[in-house]
């Protein structure tokens, strides 16, 4: 039997040391080298490549 949890939560205060951002003063992942857990196949992930721009790579399958 398998249980899921699901949180929901408000995002009050980020804190990010200057050395991860970026030139407009904002949090920069690319430079933070993140690493994500993924379980369904038990690897580690690392996270920053720009895949595409939100709202507007979708444009060009014309669906």
């Amino acid at each position: 039997m398998r249980l899921h949890v699901f949180r929901i939560a408000e995002v009050v205060n980020v804190l990010c040391d200057e050395q991860y951002l970026n030139e407009q003063g904002n949090p920069d992942v690319e430079k933070m080298n993140i690493i994500s857990y993924e379980p369904v196949n038990h690897k580690y992930i690392q996270m920053g490549k720009v895949i595409g721009d939100a709202f507007s790579c979708g444009k060009e399958l014309n669906v």
